[in-house]
């Protein structure tokens, strides 16, 4: 009974050494590679009108394609393509669905057009986009709705600013360890947000963190032709898994709870939502 206990100080040094490893946020990105990200999100609204519930719900994927066009020392260029969108929404009496392989044309084909080439520094850091901006499409008040409600696979279209995260950007630029946090916040026209980190584990192959990001955004919109403006409180609770390897997701999941009002014709109306998002990143 008493032979196993020699291996204890050894279990003992090996529980010390994962508690106490350290990771960079480094990306080990490979020219000739292109990595396919898929973005899955369900998204449902429920707005109060006249004492109402009126709901909306919204179910989009989208499939992004970033390649890696040079590969030099500490910085990568990425060129970006929507390699496909769709969705089914139902909501205001009527049901729209989408296919960017089957409808090239109108506002949400145009999207699947947008491309952009990205360079970012070792931890994914933008240094410059081309073009460093592209316009956003006309819609009508419908498509404005699902476009709010699928913003987390739709907001890849837009190339980062400099200074920015990328895409790939998830651990900080320095050294991280299990119990580690750290901040990020984005600041945007129409939204602000600010992301808690916490590293909660390494393995062999996997870094794992889980966050909590709050936001709050103001859109514009037309709703009757009136113009109308949404006001949401977001709250995100979620989980990061990166690859030990290359630092590069493998899988991110999320899910939100939000709140807030709509104001159009002098009237505020009640509004609360729920979301769930589903990342994952594969190579070709």
């Amino acid at each position: 009974m008493l032979k196993p206990v020699w291996y204890l100080p050894f279990l003992l040094l090996i529980s010390s050494h994962i508690c106490g490893q350290k990771v960079s946020g480094n990306l080990k990105l490979e020219e000739g590679k292109t990595y396919k990200v898929t973005i899955i999100v369900e998204d449902t609204i429920i707005q109060q009108v006249g004492g109402k519930a009126i709901d909306f719900f919204a179910k989009g994927t989208a499939e992004h394609f970033y390649k890696p066009t040079t590969v030099s020392g500490q910085i990568t260029t990425l060129h970006h393509q929507l390699q496909r969108f769709t969705f089914q929404f139902d909501g205001m009496n009527q049901k729209k669905s989408f296919d960017s392989d089957v409808d090239k044309e109108g506002a949400f084909g145009e999207l699947s057009k947008k491309t952009y080439d990205v360079t970012i520094d070792a931890t994914g850091k933008t240094i410059k986009s081309e073009p460093s901006k592209i316009e956003m499409i006309t819609l009508d008040e419908s498509s404005v709705i699902i476009t709010g409600m699928l913003k987390d696979a739709i907001n890849v279209v837009y190339p980062p600013q400099k200074g920015a995260n990328s895409f790939f950007k998830v651990l900080p630029d320095y050294e991280v360890g299990i119990g580690d946090t750290w901040k990020d916040s984005t600041i945007t026209e129409h939204e602000k947000s600010v992301t808690e980190n916490t590293l909660t584990a390494i393995t062999d192959s996997t870094i794992i963190i889980e966050f909590k990001t709050t936001s709050t955004s103001t859109t514009l919109s037309e709703m009757m032709g009136r113009e109308s403006k949404t006001k949401l409180n977001t709250t995100t609770t979620g989980k990061t898994i990166l690859d030990k390897a290359t630092g590069i997701i493998k899988e991110k999941t999320s899910s939100s709870q939000s709140n807030g009002s709509k104001e159009v014709m002098g009237s505020t109306l009640p509004m609360n939502g729920k979301a769930t998002t589903v990342i994952k990143v594969t190579t070709q």
